[in-house]
């Protein structure tokens, strides 16, 4: 029986397999990681992960996840640079083959997987990462990228949320039914924890409001605060 190829995509993810400072990676870049780490331990599939471009080989293997090496996102690219990346995803995807695509955040790049998978007659699964994934936010500020994503999430053949709150958002403004998968942080031995004080964890970036967690601290000085918050992207030096 032909195993099952599922490919992952997840340009940032590159630095979970191999650490490089060229690229900053976030909580969704990490769970995926996670997912197919897991998944991959099943003989029926084959597991595979498009990455972005860091002068790597053009195909790696570590355990039983394949790397193939695809392109880098940039925060402001001009309509001919995007073609030509979409059209080197739909290339990839068509050497690769893939059974099922996973993808997850809110971007236009979904839209060629909605594309491809159409045409190709494949599977998508999507995973949202974050409130402005469902109530509308990154589709009401980001024009015609926004309509792709839209038309991309309302097609998709499977919804993976974090949390109850994103179904119920997804199925109000989209009306699409969606599965819950809590974020899940995998713990090699059990190891006791002492209370002693609260914990924020997260990368600089605006939209996880870092700022609140500091504004809390100033108020209740009484008790010890720890941030672990790495630098991120455009914000490093703000």
């Amino acid at each position: 029986m032909n195993k099952i190829k599922i490919c992952f995509f997840s340009p940032s993810s590159y630095e979970l397999f191999f650490k490089t400072k060229e690229v900053t990676h976030g909580g969704a870049e990490l769970q995926l990681y996670f997912l197919a780490k897991e998944i991959s331990k099943n003989n029926n599939l084959s597991v595979h992960f498009i990455v972005g471009n860091y002068k790597q080989k053009k195909r790696l293997k570590l355990g039983n996840i394949e790397l193939v090496k695809g392109f880098n996102f940039k925060k402001k690219e001009n309509l001919f640079s995007k073609l030509i990346k979409a059209a080197k995803l739909i290339f990839i995807l068509i050497k690769l083959n893939p059974d099922i695509i996973i993808t997850s955040t809110a971007n236009s790049i979904t839209g060629i997987i909605y594309i491809y998978k159409t045409i190709f007659r494949k599977k998508h699964i999507h995973r949202t990462a974050h409130l402005i994934d469902v109530d509308k936010t990154w589709i009401n500020d980001n024009g015609f990228s926004g309509k792709i994503y839209k038309k991309s999430l309302e097609k998709a053949d499977l919804i993976v949320t974090q949390n109850l709150e994103h179904r119920e958002l997804l199925k109000k403004n989209h009306n699409k039914n969606a599965y819950v998968l809590k974020n899940a942080f995998p713990i090699d031995a059990e190891v006791g924890i002492p209370e002693k004080y609260i914990l924020w964890v997260g990368r600089y970036d605006i939209l996880k409001r870092p700022e609140k967690f500091l504004r809390t601290a100033e108020k209740l000085p009484e008790i010890d605060f720890l941030m672990i918050c790495p630098p991120s992207g455009s914000n490093l030096q703000k």
